[in-house]
């Protein structure tokens, strides 16, 4: 009898462990749903960063383009300057390469705010390629 109540004992605790197994064999299903969601969310928010870095990129080159032709038009007039002959001429000269210095130099603090922002960008953009990497070995 004792022989029999080991025997049960011991497909109790085998049924239990096949019990656990079958628990865990179905939950795959949903961890990898959940985890498969989760590289997607990461991966999307990784591809609009790196195109929102495109975009500040972008900006960053034509404000500097501007910058350059702008420098090159003060140039131009000041130039100029020694050819004018009349004072009305003069003044307006001066008034407006005083004005161009001046978009000048809100061009260059614009340039730069994009280049701090386009750093944040890029650390941000590689932390989300770093996780993305994490989450597709994951799944």
């Amino acid at each position: 009898m004792n022989e029999n109540i080991q025997k049960l004992y011991n497909l109790s605790v085998m049924d239990a462990a096949i019990q656990e197994k079958q628990n865990i064999l179905k939950d795959i299903p949903k961890r990898l749903d959940q985890t498969k969601g989760e590289w997607s969310e990461v991966q999307k928010l990784w591809e609009e960063k790196k195109d929102q870095l495109d975009l500040e990129e972008k900006d960053r080159r034509d404000k500097e383009t501007q910058l350059k032709e702008s420098e090159e038009h003060i140039k131009q007039r000041e130039a100029r300057l020694y050819e004018i002959k009349t004072n009305k001429e003069y003044q307006a000269t001066l008034h407006e390469i005083t004005e161009s210095k001046k978009s000048n130099s809100a061009l260059e603090e614009d340039a730069l705010k994009k280049m701090e922002e386009i750093e944040i960008l890029t650390k941000e953009v590689e932390e989300l390629k770093q996780k993305a990497t994490t989450r597709q070995e994951e799944f």
